[in-house]
């Protein structure tokens, strides 16, 4: 999505609470899955939100269900390992945002320490659509951009 003149860095004329209710969810999206918060995880989205997630050019997932359990199970098998991943997200930018939706993207480091030495496992993006429903904010697109790794190999297309 292009960012429209109005939209575009600087622009202020925006409802302040909402971008900041719109950062937390998406900054709450890695600090969930990190601390196996999974019903917090699973409530940051819409019923049935669209998802993709990609591996330079190949799509590993496109499903939300398939994306929901690939991500427990993954965080199950982490904390079987003594794995601690940490997502970090960070420079959230807005392509758009009114009353009620708003869409962007934010960065996303993913490092991972075992036996006491932290690696990146790799970096990316996220692209994202949140909409408010009666007065709360949730995902309802969710596209990663993974630059490395094999990110989901297996599930998905």
């Amino acid at each position: 999505m292009e960012t429209s003149a109005e939209y575009s860095a600087g622009y202020t004329a925006f409802d302040v609470r909402d971008r900041l209710a719109i950062i937390n969810v998406i900054n709450s999206y890695g600090y969930y899955i990190d601390q196996s918060r999974f019903n917090e995880f699973c409530d940051l989205f819409t019923e049935l939100p669209t998802i993709q997630m990609w591996s330079g050019q190949d799509l590993r997932v496109d499903e939300w269900e398939k994306y929901r359990d690939l991500v427990i199970d993954r965080q199950r098998a982490f904390e079987r390992n003594n794995v601690q991943r940490r997502h970090v997200l960070a420079t959230p930018r807005f392509d758009f945002q009114n009353e009620h939706t708003a869409s962007g993207q934010a960065y996303v480091l993913l490092n991972s320490t075992e036996n006491g030495v932290s690696t990146l496992v790799s970096s990316g993006y996220y692209e994202f659509t949140t909409v408010n429903r009666s007065g709360r904010w949730r995902i309802d697109r969710w596209i990663g951009h993974i630059d490395a790794g094999e990110y989901g190999k297996g599930v998905g297309k």
